[in-house]
């Protein structure tokens, strides 16, 4: 059954693997520590999703924190990964912000893309979900 296979994953310290579903959301923090949920578990893979980060007024660099988990506060999930994109356009609001693309494969693989409005320039990290 469903349950003695999860139990032997947890009983071995391996990493359970589901094929074709999200097993875990996927969440990014937010200045307050909650999270934002950005891929729920159960999603069909593969999945993407894309969206605008705004730094703060007097900024013009974001630090984005992606976690796996189910909880609403960041420190109470598991860290993927990070990614900071600097040298956005502070003078114009339409430029001010990254566009970030986040893509997962069937293996569990995160791609993350993070792109200046105002320069086009890009950062991009991917992590896996199964990482211990």
């Amino acid at each position: 059954t469903g349950a003695s296979i999860v139990a032997h994953a947890l009983h071995t310290n391996k990493p359970l693997r589901f094929s074709g579903i999200l097993p875990v959301s996927i969440r990014l923090a937010m200045d307050d520590g909650s999270t934002q949920l950005i891929f729920s578990h159960g999603t069909e893979l593969p999945a993407e999703k894309r969206f605008r980060v705004y730094p703060s007024e007097d900024d013009n660099s974001i630090l984005l924190s992606f976690y796996r988990g189910e909880q609403e506060r960041a420190e109470d999930n598991s860290l993927l990964g990070t990614i900071q994109r600097e040298g956005l356009a502070l003078e114009d609001e339409e430029k001010r912000c990254a566009i970030v693309t986040l893509s997962i494969d069937e293996e569990g693989i995160l791609q993350l893309r993070a792109i200046s409005a105002a320069t086009g320039q890009e950062e991009a990290s991917s992590f896996s979900l199964y990482k211990t």
